[in-house]
């Protein structure tokens, strides 16, 4: 096309949408994610991060919630005359808090993202979807967010929200494509271990009732379930599987939805340019599960609810049916729990899961407090406490494990951790730390890439260091019990994990990017100043450099140990007798 506009604006990798007789602006390093790797992205154009420095990730991630705060009672009122029902506003945030939150997120992020390219590169022009076909619309949460072939992680969908803001922010700028786009339920299938475990476990549902229902527990086996129900009282305590329930029918999103209920739910108010977007966006993009489906999955979870307690992990965000049940449990007056089931709480300066936990009920956490909120306990997780001190040194150990993280290629929510613009410094510093470690360790390393999202990571590493060996199956933790040391590059889950196996561990991250909050950082300059924690790769590989002969003299030293325990006790609360901690917690609700 004639353009008289510099740049042709590259959104997604979607090369459709790119024009290839102009100079490509690309809106993130996602855009090349299949055309280059993740070593060589330095000589395309893309836009600078709007989100950098990292201190306005918090801040966005506080201005969202305070629109989610502000909004959902608007919506609760909606969907109440929408289906004819007289709900409080604390029934729609156990359904509707999880993707409320981050689908604001999710809009604010490209909101951002086309105002910095409206202000840096103003001579642009970029492909959008017709007005008609950018509906960002799933079915369910679950649909929307969860897992690697989620909407909010796909180019498709992607683009789709990019269209709507740029339809807003800069019609001008816009030029319009045709494209064909399959809404498709993004279906998550049980795996073989689980739908055992359900089989399994029904007899024990469908034979008791008791004041407490523990689901969707993540890492917590159903050994560990048998024993807190024999422990509590076998007629105190049920544990349940919520699965999403899919339309048997029609999984053709675009024909599920009905124009005629989702207009009934327009917000007509806005403070803002933003809101006025946002309050045009949301209704084309709530889950079908909360509109056209609600009356399936509601009377789904109508039961003859009796409980003080119902808690969960994981199904807060993922499983709908779950949700529904907790909604209804809510009208009859049950406390809901979430349980922590995976690293960054307590710590990182922003994790948005935490704000909705600690709204809706209890918070079981790790060992840490949150702002003197009563609201926030501590109880130790059954999933670290079998990883105590479980590394042996009275085996020989000679390789050192290199745990890589999971980036995905476009924002899920506002944490303080790396970013997708951050891809090519964090796999950057990757590369400078395996050069920095002396040649005869090298081969020593095996490398433990997280899960493959589109960068193509491991092409790219044994392109540079094909004499690393990469290991993509088996338990992490396994692997880690078996390390001479293990090296973690990134502040998430697998970091702890190491600490209390009590391998010898080395870790960097940098600082800049994964921001902690002020009352975390006594703990982490405890592991700073005993040699483990470090904020970039050079520093970290003379560390591994210099251990490598004897790792344990070090590790098992008081200063070093006393840095783990103090920082385990405060992010990684683990106890050999957790069951009876649980117990003691539990029973205060028969």
């Amino acid at each position: 096309m004639t353009n008289n506009s510099h740049y042709c604006l590259a959104t997604t990798a979607i090369k459709d949408f790119w024009d290839m007789d102009s100079k490509l602006l690309y809106l993130g390093p996602w855009c090349l994610a299949n055309e280059r790797g993740i070593f060589d992205l330095n000589n395309a154009l893309i836009v600078p991060s709007p989100w950098r420095p990292a201190y306005k990730v918090k801040e966005a991630s506080d201005y969202c919630f305070a629109i989610y705060k502000k909004i959902l009672p608007q919506i609760s009122s909606r969907l109440n005359v929408l289906h004819k029902v007289s709900h409080p506003v604390e029934y729609w945030r156990v359904l509707l808090g999880y993707w409320l939150l981050f689908i604001i997120q999710t809009v604010y992020d490209k909101y951002i993202r086309i105002e910095a390219v409206l202000n840096d590169y103003p001579h642009f022009f970029t492909y959008v979807l017709p007005r008609e076909k950018c509906k960002p619309i799933s079915y369910s949460f679950s649909d929307f967010q969860y897992g690697i072939n989620s909407k909010l992680l796909s180019d498709y969908y992607t683009l789709k929200l990019i269209s709507v803001v740029a339809h807003e922010l800069c019609p001008e700028k816009t030029v319009v494509k045709d494209y064909e786009i399959e809404d498709r339920i993004n279906e998550t299938k049980q795996g073989l271990k689980r739908r055992w475990f359900n089989y399994l476990k029904a007899p024990f549902e469908s034979a008791f009732r008791g004041k407490i229902i523990l689901s969707n527990m993540y890492h917590v086996g159903i050994n560990d379930l048998l024993k807190l129900k024999i422990k509590i009282g076998f007629n105190n305590l049920d544990f349940r599987e919520f699965a999403t329930i899919y339309p048997q029918a029609e999984l053709d999103l675009k024909k599920r939805m009905s124009a005629q209920m989702r207009n009934k739910l327009v917000i007509r108010g806005y403070d803002n340019r933003f809101e006025a977007l946002l309050n045009k966006t949301i209704f084309d993009a709530m889950p079908i599960c909360y509109v056209e489906d609600y009356i399936n999955y509601s009377n789904n979870a109508k039961e003859n609810i009796d409980l003080n307690l119902l808690g969960s992990a994981v199904g807060w965000g993922h499983s709908e049916l779950f949700k529904f049940f907790a909604a209804e449990a809510v009208l009859k007056g049950t406390k809901l729990a979430e349980f922590q089931h995976g690293g960054n709480y307590g710590c990182c300066l922003s994790i948005p899961e935490e704000d909705l936990a600690i709204e809706r009920g209890i918070f079981y956490s790790w060992g840490h407090t949150y702002k003197d909120n009563n609201m926030v306990i501590t109880l130790p997780s059954p999933y670290l406490s079998k990883l105590i001190d479980s590394y042996s040194y009275n085996i020989k150990h000679n390789s050192i494990v290199f745990v890589g993280a999971v980036r995905f290629k476009y924002v899920k929510r506002f944490d303080t951790y790396f970013f997708p613009d951050d891809i090519v410094h964090y796999f950057n510093s990757k590369k400078v730390f395996c050069n920095t470690v002396l040649k005869q360790i090298k081969k020593d390393i095996l490398y433990r890439p997280g899960r493959e999202c589109g960068w193509k990571e491991i092409d790219s590493i044994k392109k540079l260091f094909p004499e690393m060996k990469i290991v993509v199956k088996g338990v992490l933790t396994d692997l880690m019990k078996k390390a001479k040391i293990t090296v973690v590059d990134h502040p998430a889950t697998s970091f702890l994990e190491a600490l209390v196996i009590n391998v010898p561990t080395v870790l960097y991250w940098d600082h800049d990017i994964c921001l902690m909050r002020p009352e975390a950082e006594p703990y982490f300059q405890l592991l700073r100043d005993a040699g483990i924690l470090y904020k970039d790769p050079v520093s970290a590989a003379g560390k591994v450099n210099e251990i490598f002969d004897n790792p344990g003299e070090w590790w098992l030293s008081d200063k070093v140990q006393n840095a783990r325990m103090k920082f385990c006790d405060r992010f990684a609360y683990a106890r050999k007798d957790w069951l009876d901690v649980w117990v003691e917690e539990l029973r205060k609700f028969i």
